[in-house]
């Protein structure tokens, strides 16, 4: 399963052109200049892994309420090129009474198979809530989500900036995020990683079926 990971240039362009997509989207000018500080930043993404950010507020008319939509990414490498860890979070907030309060979370991880662990782990998770970045610890409110206990971590699919953003833009639709998801430019970034993560993935999956495998024991790391 590790071998979604195998080129790691090929997914660092992958999340480059991500954030270039973002930027020359004018029409929605937040998520434009969030991609571009991102692209910019000392974060940015280069051989030794890469880190982004992105953030916007979408009205949910159901519930007559305003939620900021937070995603984020970042990821490492090991001195050898090889991706050490992947991390991406979706997370939505309301301000309320002058406060920020987190009213979901949602963390995917990648952990190669190669890291010290304190116990095994499947190799690509969801965690709810996992914690928050550190600098958003002092401004949003997560204690009730009991951010402190990691488990249970919950085997997933790889994931990538994009991918993570399909969701969010899905979920939570406005005029903005609705003319991305339907955009070509935008899906053929989807599909591009879709067949770059996902394909490897579940050949893996359906490999260990075939050979009567359970899936979940074969995809942890020790």
């Amino acid at each position: 399963m590790n071998s979604c990971h195998e080129d790691v240039s090929a997914f660092l362009l992958r999340e480059r052109k991500t954030l270039e997509y973002l930027e020359g989207k004018r029409s929605c000018p937040m998520l434009a200049n969030m991609a571009t500080a991102a692209y910019r930043s000392k974060y940015n993404i280069s051989k030794a892994g890469f880190s982004s950010y992105l953030n916007w507020s979408v009205a949910h008319d159901e519930l007559d309420s305003v939620y900021d939509i937070h995603v984020g990414g970042s990821g490492s490498c090991n001195k050898d090129g090889a991706l050490e860890c992947v991390s991406y979070f979706f997370t939505i907030s309301e301000e309320i009474d002058g406060k920020h309060k987190v009213l979901r979370k949602f963390h995917f991880d990648y952990t190669n198979p190669a890291n010290e662990r304190r116990r095994p782990q499947p190799l690509f998770h969801l965690q709810f809530p996992g914690e928050l970045p550190s600098w958003m610890e002092d401004c949003y409110k997560i204690d009730h989500l009991d951010p402190k206990l990691s488990e249970p971590r919950i085997l997933y699919f790889p994931m990538s900036l994009s991918l993570v953003l399909h969701i969010a833009f899905s979920e939570f639709q406005d005029e903005y995020t609705d003319k991305i998801i339907k955009d070509g430019g935008w899906l053929g970034l989807v599909r591009a990683d879709q067949k770059m993560l996902w394909k490897p993935y579940m050949e893996t999956c359906l490999e260990h079926i075939s050979r009567n495998r359970i899936i979940f024991n074969e995809a942890y790391a020790t």
